[in-house]
């Protein structure tokens, strides 16, 4: 009898298992990854620019758990970006074209 019981313990402990599990994998999911096109399009931005925010490239993930300054995603993508009060300098690279779904653009201009 006493058998049987750890046996359901374990069975148990498997299943609880097995939900943590898929519920890590979804809360990833549901974070998500930055799409790569966009990330590379922001690392592009932060090469070109004197005095970048100081959260760009601190993670592989721009639209993550810690979003990068200044940008705003919708479903992992870059939807707007807002840099005008950051004392950016430098150019704006020609890959802001690949940001698809970008629908806002502040910077500043330095007079």
């Amino acid at each position: 009898m006493e058998e049987a019981g750890g046996c359901a313990r374990m069975g148990l402990r498997g299943v609880l298992l097995a939900l943590a599990l898929l519920l890590s994998v979804c809360v990833r999911a549901s974070h998500g990854l930055t799409d790569s096109q966009d990330t590379s399009v922001l690392r592009a931005l932060m090469d070109q620019w004197q005095n970048s925010p100081p959260t760009w490239g601190q993670s592989d993930d721009p639209c993550g758990v810690s979003p990068w300054d200044g940008v705003t995603c919708s479903n992992n993508r870059v939807i707007s970006i807002k840099v005008s009060t950051m004392g950016i300098k430098g150019l704006l690279a020609a890959d802001i074209g690949q940001l698809t779904e970008l629908q806002s653009l502040y910077v500043a201009a330095e007079h």
